[in-house]
C-alpha cells in the first residue's frame, strides 16, 4: 500500500523550529518562517541545513498527537494552560531523546527513524490521516512525565503572574521546560533501579527509563 503525505511549508517550518529547540518561535507569527530579515527563519529552515522528510513528518505527527492528549487532559479537569504547551512538549520530547542518546545527533536521528518506522500507517484498508497516527514512544513518555511536569509548570506559571498564552510565547518558557527535564533526569539518576538485581549492579531509575526508549 502506497501512502503519501503532503507537508505545507508552514508545517515544515514549525516542525524544524521544534526540532531546533525553538517552540516559542514555532508558536509565533507564520511570517517568521518565511522572512529573510534579521529575525526571520527562512534560511535556517529551508536553506542552510533543512531536516529530512522523515523527522519533519514525524514531528508533525507528534504535534497532532500531543494536541489531542493535552486537550483530553484539560477536558478531564487539567489546567487550561496545557492547551498552549503543544509545541513545547513536542520539542521537549526531542530534547529528551537527544539526552538519552548522549547528545549524539546521529544516534538521535537513528532513534527517531526507528520510532517513525514503527508507526502503524494504515487500518488495513487505507492510509491514516496525520492526526490519526500515534507514536507509542511519545504516549509512554507523555504518561511518565505529565503529572510532575504539569504541576511544576502550573506553579511556575502562577508564580510568574503570566497568562498561559504569554507564558508559552515567552523566550524563557523553553528554558524552564528543559531545566525541569534536567532535574527530572537527575532525580532518576539519584534513584536506584526498581529491580533489586539491577540496583545491586549500580543501575539507576534513569537506566530503567532509558531502556524504554532506545
Amino acid at each position: 500500500m502506497a501512502i503519501h503525505y503532503r507537508i505545507h511549508p508552514l508545517d515544515f517550518g514549525k516542525a524544524s523550529l521544534i526540532m531546533n529547540g525553538e517552540p516559542s518561535v514555532a508558536k509565533s507569527s507564520a511570517k517568521r518562517c518565511h522572512a529573510t530579515n534579521a529575525t526571520g527563519k527562512y534560511s535556517e529552515i529551508f536553506v542552510d541545513e533543512p531536516f529530512a522528510p522523515k523527522p519533519i513528518l514525524y514531528t508533525n505527527i507528534l504535534l497532532h498527537q500531543c494536541k489531542a492528549l493535552l486537550k483530553a487532559r484539560v477536558e478531564a479537569g487539567g489546567p487550561p494552560f496545557l492547551n498552549q504547551a503543544v509545541a513545547h512538549l513536542s520539542s521537549l520530547f526531542h530534547d529528551f531523546i537527544l539526552n538519552i542518546c548522549d547528545d549524539d545527533p546521529d544516534d538521535w536521528e537513528d532513534t527517531i527513524e526507528e520510532y517513525f518506522d514503527a508507526i502503524v500507517w494504515d487500518d488495513g484498508v487505507q492510509g491514516k490521516k496525520i492526526n490519526e497516527l500515534i507514536c507509542n514512544k511519545f504516549t509512554l513518555w507523555f504518561g511518565a512525565i505529565m503529572g510532575a511536569w504539569s504541576a511544576h509548570m502550573q506553579g511556575t506559571h502562577f508564580a510568574a503572574g503570566e497568562s498561559a498564552n504569554s507564558f508559552f510565547n515567552g523566550p524563557n518558557s523553553s528554558t524552564i521546560c528543559i531545566e525541569w527535564m534536567e532535574n527530572w533526569i537527575a532525580g532518576n539518576i539519584a534513584t536506584p533501579h526498581p529491580v533489586a538485581a539491577n540496583a545491586a549492579a549500580g543501575e539507576t531509575m534513569h537506566d530503567a527509563v532509558k531502556a524504554n526508549y532506545v
